[in-house]
Parts: structure tokens; sequence; C-alpha cells
């Protein structure tokens, strides 16, 4: 089990572009930073979208939520 939640959390990591060190509390002190790191309450509201996203069984249902993800990532000022 604690594997399996070993390997997973490596596959979100690097799906992400992040190290695994960026999910531990406290990992990055608040200078040191890098470029493009994730704050705590950006990595906070991340995994509620993956939380939610697995809630969804429906795949008309994750495409429609894929699709506004999509807009709103495409809406010029939203930095994406």
């Amino acid at each position: 089990m604690v594997n399996d939640n070993v390997h997973s959390l490596q596959a979100i990591a690097d799906a992400l572009g992040l190290p695994v060190e960026a999910f531990a509390a406290g990992a990055q002190g608040a200078g040191e930073r890098e470029a493009g790191a994730q704050s705590a309450g950006e990595l906070g509201e991340l995994a509620s979208l993956l939380q939610l996203w697995l809630s969804i069984r429906d795949p008309q249902a994750r495409r429609r939520v894929l699709n506004a993800m999509r807009g709103e990532a495409e809406r010029p000022g939203s930095g994406g």
C-alpha cells in the first residue's frame, strides 16, 4: 500500500513537473522557492482538484470539467 502511494505521488509530481518534495509540508522556506514552485495554498487547491476529479465517475462529466478548465486557462489574464 505504501509503495503504491509512493508511486502514485511520484507519477503526479512527474506530470506536474515538480519534485516529490514539493508535496511535503514545509519542504521549502519562504525565501527558497524556485521559479514556478507552488505555494502550500496552491498545492492544497491542487489536491482538492484531484480529489474532486477522482469523485467524478462519468466520462462525459470529466470531459465537461476538462473543457471548463481549458476555457479558464485560455482566458486573457489567466496566466495560461
